[in-house]
């Protein structure tokens, strides 16, 4: 298993709200990668129908330029609550609001991790956590990984002491409820690939696959779980699922779909690892045949938006925040 910020492995589940009076002991977690892919039917949850984005647009600019993401996180900026866009841009105020992306949904989780926080912070952190609670929480689900993304130029300039201190922080809020969802996961990769390499050395992997044929075993694993964190049923993430590999396929790779049990948290943290030691034109050609699963229903998902960004930090590729300005206002 690759490195992370929770003291062991835990299930992975979707970023989801759990349905009406359900406990966090009532949550299956056998290991599976996503164990539960549909939103609770008593309207708990915003559908996923409403929170999705068209694919089309969102997916042509992952790996573009970085100039261009650049224009595309201001214009999103501009487009965010004024409380939310100040707190993104100096390093307390960025602090708190990954700490306030982090707390469940569910109440007796997330007042745990309030009084977490409260025990570690002071008087006034907590009260501008509460402040800033009330506004994040009525934005649409998908802000959440380019509110993460706005946020490392100022949790840049932390000190040491200010980061070790919000690693700690974070890690713990994460282990909170034992299970890991795909937000979590993500924001681990982001924060391994963007915050960890100012405060100390990261060495590179080297680039140990140059065939994509040396990679089928982690491509399958990686599309599959994509596959499945987009779709409702088997067929429909196994039909995803084909349209990325077929691309891959062209370059010598005969992926096989991989059931939903067997994408576990293991299985797609050696995947990853795999591919981050893979040739740059390789990572390239993977990332497209995780665009063309991702685009196959023509929705983008905020789990799916979850997992493709983490998989393109992992990789080490440039990929925008997959959400657009009507999205960062409040429900």
């Amino acid at each position: 298993m690759g490195v992370s910020f929770v003291p062991e492995p835990k299930p992975l589940i979707p970023s989801l709200s759990p349905a009406e009076g359900e406990s966090v002991a009532d949550r299956p977690g056998e290991g599976s990668f996503i164990t539960r892919l549909l939103a609770p039917k008593d309207g708990a949850t915003e559908s996923m129908a409403s929170a999705a984005i068209d694919a089309k647009d969102a997916l042509a600019n992952v790996g573009v330029p970085v100039g261009r993401h650049l224009i595309y996180v201001a214009n999103l900026m501009e487009a965010l609550p004024e409380q939310v866009r100040r707190a993104a841009r100096e390093p307390r105020g960025a602090t708190d609001l990954i700490y306030v992306l982090l707390l469940s949904p569910v109440e007796s989780v997330r007042e745990a991790q309030l009084r977490l926080l409260k025990s570690r912070l002071s008087s006034e952190a907590s009260l501008k956590i509460s402040a800033l609670l009330s506004v994040v929480r009525d934005l649409n689900e998908l802000i959440k990984i380019p509110l993460v993304a706005l946020a490392f130029p100022a949790l840049r300039r932390l000190s040491l002491p200010e980061y070790a201190a919000f690693m700690e922080n974070t890690a713990a809020l994460i282990a909170a409820d034992r299970q890991v969802d795909l937000f979590e996961f993500a924001l681990q990769k982001m924060l391994r690939r963007h915050l960890e390499p100012k405060f100390k050395p990261v060495p590179k992997p080297d680039a140990r696959y140059s065939a994509l044929n040396e990679l089928t075993v982690f491509c399958s694993t990686l599309l599959s779980a994509l596959a499945h964190a987009g779709q409702d049923t088997s067929n429909e993430a196994q039909a995803a699922f084909e349209r990325g590999a077929k691309l891959l396929k062209q370059d010598g790779a005969d992926c096989k779909f991989v059931a939903l049990a067997a994408c576990t948290f293991n299985a797609v943290e050696a995947a990853l690892d795999g591919l981050a030691r893979a040739a740059f034109p390789l990572k390239k050609l993977f990332l497209d045949a995780c665009a063309l699963t991702v685009a196959a229903d023509g929705r983008i998902r905020p789990r799916e938006a979850e997992l493709l960004r983490a998989i393109a930090d992992s990789l080490g590729c440039p990929m925008p925040p997959f959400v657009f300005a009507d999205l960062c206002k409040t429900k």
